[in-house]
């Protein structure tokens, strides 16, 4: 579930912004942000699975 931005985690949201490479190297941190892993590819197709704008046909 995404984090909601609060009054209460903003600030702390803001400052992870100007500093991502640092919330990266903190596993703790950064399990905050990216709780549900990755997609994988055999099942990347059971997912978002539509042509990005940059993709779709003219």
């Amino acid at each position: 579930m995404p984090i909601a931005l609060t009054v209460d985690n903003i600030a702390q949201y803001e400052a992870d912004l100007t500093n991502p490479g640092a919330v990266f190297g903190d596993t703790t941190r950064r399990a905050e942000y990216l709780r549900h892993g990755n997609i994988c590819y055999d099942t990347r197709d059971e997912y978002v699975n539509f042509p990005w704008s940059s993709e779709a046909t003219k």
